[in-house]
């Protein structure tokens, strides 16, 4: 408990600092399987299962539309939220070649109008976030600034 103790208040004092900034867009290494419910309960904060939300609302959408939606379902969801603060889980469906997305770079966008701290399972290097290998077909890499890791 003392660990994730240490991490709300890490995080109280990111998103305190952020708040003056373009974009509050953070991005939380998260390598362990702890539930991170826990860790935003302290936090005024709406947990999004990026997922479920997006599968769910493209379940009646033609395949050639879906990609135009996508980013339309993503952005209405953040901005209608009443939350100050937006935390991103569960979104690997956005790096299906299929819906065109660059989710690292939708979300940076979207922080312009709230808070978002994208929970971040997978590779970090040379600051840099990757998902998967390059050789799958859903490969993505996006350039990220030292000033939006939370490294836990």
């Amino acid at each position: 408990m003392e660990d994730i103790d240490w991490l709300v208040k890490m995080l109280e004092e990111k998103i305190e600092e952020k708040n003056l900034d373009y974009n509050r867009f953070m991005v939380l290494l998260w390598n362990n399987n702890t539930e991170i419910k826990h860790l935003f309960e302290e936090i005024d904060s709406s947990i999004l299962n990026i997922n479920r939300i997006v599968s769910e609302q493209l379940l009646d959408i033609p395949s050639k539309l879906q990609a135009i939606k996508t980013q339309r379902i993503i952005t209405e969801v953040i901005r209608n939220n009443p939350q100050k603060f937006i935390v991103i889980d569960n979104f690997e469906i956005l790096f299906s070649p299929i819906l065109k997305v660059k989710p690292i770079e939708l979300f940076r966008e979207l922080s312009r109008y709230k808070t978002i701290i994208v929970i971040w399972r997978y590779s970090y290097e040379n600051n840099r976030l990757v998902y998967a290998v390059p050789e799958h077909i859903e490969y993505q890499e996006s350039q990220i600034n030292k000033n939006e890791m939370i490294i836990n």
